[in-house]
This record gives C-alpha cells, structure tokens and sequence, in this order.
C-alpha cells in the first residue's frame, strides 16, 4: 500500500488529536501557562539557531572564529569589561558574541568578592505616567521580574539577576537591523536597543544584571533605568 505526503500528514494531525483528547479525559484540561518575555525571546533566538542547515552551520561558526581572531589581532583583547568610572570598583566583565540575528551578553563576575541583596526591597523611582503593576515574580532569591502595563496595551518588564562566582547571566538582545547605542546609567555602561517599538535597556549594577524591555519609549526607559535602586544587603567572598 502507497501513502502519500498529504495522507501521512493527515494521519499524524489526528493521532495527534486522539491523544490530546485521551490526556484531557485522564487528567483534565492542562492550564496554559504564561511565559516570560526573555524566555520567550531567547527560545525564538534557539528555534532560528536549530532550523539552520548544517552547512549553515559551519559557515556561520567559521565566520565567527574568523571574526573573532580578527578581533584580537586588531584590538588585542577578547572581552569588554563594563566600566566603572575611574574611582569605582569593577564588579561584572561582559562577553559579547555578536550573530547575524542577535547580540549574546554573558556577565560575568570580576572580583573577589560580590554583593546580596534583597530584590524585595528594589525601588523603583519612576515609573512613567499611566502604568500600573500587574505582575511581580520572585524565581528564587537572585532573580526577579516586574511587568507594568498601560491602558492602551504598552508594557515594559524589569528583570534583575544577581551573579555569584558559582554563576553567569546571558540576556540574549534581538539586534537585527536595530538601533543600537552604548549608554550610561548613573556611571555604569550599558546598551540601549531600539527595533519595531521595542526598547531594551541592559546594564550591570555591581553585580546585578538588569534588563528593561518592552513597547515603551526609550526617553522613559533610560529615566526607568536611571531610577531602579537594588538594595543591597552585604558583601561575601
């Protein structure tokens, strides 16, 4: 017996269906469940990734090495550190990996010793006219988000994560055919990240990485930034 594509695949959609509806009459409708904007963006970074064709693949890892040697040679150094202004201690290093699709940021700590904080207690000193908080998750004691969102659909997220000498932050930034500026935040470097009416604005505060995005303009975002004050609570080696 032949079968065609067509055929094949009307198969697999129907043992499909006869297995959602056996799970839904064993266990009940599963809950949806919601979730958040950097892991959604991360994962459709990983689905452009795996849909490349190996030969894609090698091209795109030999351009990479290739890039990155030539990086050496012309500049001497492989990471960028974020700065301090001269007096401060430096406490995070960034590795940049830059794809034709998006910018990799990997944090790292640089000292030997680190701050913990209580995100709990994170103040948020501006927050633009109109917006209300909705949202407020905990993961664990290093990580947070705060979704605030307006009438008219905006919204913008704050995540903050804190890095150890046992961990690394990577946020993944869409920066594809974008704006993209190096900032300031109250003396810390940062990047400001403009595409579609999306705004993100990453940078480092001693040891905590934090993230804005969202549908909201970029004069706010900065002010956001400039206003989010992380307490924190000791310092450990």
């Amino acid at each position: 017996m032949n079968f065609t594509e067509e055929a094949l695949k009307q198969a697999l959609m129907q043992a499909d269906d006869d297995w959602n509806e056996q799970i839904d009459m064993q266990y009940g409708a599963l809950p949806e469940h919601t979730f958040s904007h950097r892991f959604e963006r991360n994962m459709k970074r990983l689905i452009r990734v795996e849909r490349r064709t190996p030969a894609v693949h090698r091209l795109i890892s030999f351009s990479q090495r290739a890039a990155a040697v030539f990086l050496v040679l012309l500049l001497g150094i492989t990471v960028t550190t974020i700065s301090m202004e001269g007096y401060r201690e430096r406490f995070l290093e960034v590795i940049t990996k830059v794809t034709h699709k998006s910018t990799d940021y990997q944090f790292r700590l640089d000292t030997d010793e680190y701050f913990t904080a209580d995100l709990t207690k994170t103040m948020y000193g501006y927050i633009p006219e109109g917006y209300e908080k909705v949202e407020e998750n905990y993961l664990n004691a290093w990580e947070s988000n705060i979704r605030f969102e307006k009438d008219d659909g905006s919204y913008f997220s704050i995540s903050i994560s804190l890095v150890d000498k046992k961990s690394a932050g990577v946020i993944s930034v869409d920066t594809e055919n974008s704006e993209l500026y190096n900032i300031t935040i109250n003396g810390d470097d940062g990047i400001l990240n403009i595409k579609n009416g999306y705004c993100t604005v990453l940078w480092g505060q001693k040891n905590a990485i934090v993230d804005i995005f969202g549908t909201i303009d970029s004069k706010d975002a900065i002010k956001i930034a400039e206003n989010v004050e992380i307490c924190f609570t000791g310092k450990e080696k």
